[in-house]
C-alpha cells in the first residue's frame, strides 16, 4: 500500500478438490515485490549501480526449486527440494485493488 492506504492484495487461489500436491492451494505461494527487475539486478555488479525506481516488480510463483545442495560449488539439490519436470504444474493467483 502507499501512504494513502491504496494498493493491491495478492493471494494464491486454490483448485477445489485437487489431490495434486504440486497444485496451488489457498494461501500458499512464493512471492516477491522488489523495486528492480531481475535483469536490473543481474546486470548490476554493485548496489549503487541500481537506479532509483518508481516501479515495483511483483512475482507470484507456485514454488521455487532449491538452488543447490549442501554447498554452492557443485552439490546437487536435495530430492525434497526438486520440482517435477515430467508434468504440468497448476497455479492460480487472485489480486484486487484495496
Amino acid at each position: 500500500m502507499d501512504d494513502q492506504g491504496c494498493g493491491i492484495c495478492f493471494s494464491a487461489a486454490g483448485f477445489e478438490d485437487c489431490k495434486d500436491s504440486y497444485a496451488s492451494h489457498p494461501g500458499t505461494m512464493e512471492f516477491s515485490a522488489l523495486p528492480y527487475s531481475p535483469e536490473m539486478m543481474e546486470t548490476a555488479r554493485h548496489a549503487y549501480e541500481l537506479p532509483k525506481q518508481q516501479y515495483t516488480w511483483v512475482r507470484c510463483s507456485l514454488k521455487q526449486m532449491g538452488g543447490g545442495g549442501d554447498d554452492s560449488w557443485g552439490a546437487r539439490t536435495h530430492e525434497e527440494f526438486l520440482l517435477p519436470v515430467d508434468r504440468k504444474l497448476s497455479f492460480a493467483v487472485d489480486f484486487k485493488g484495496i
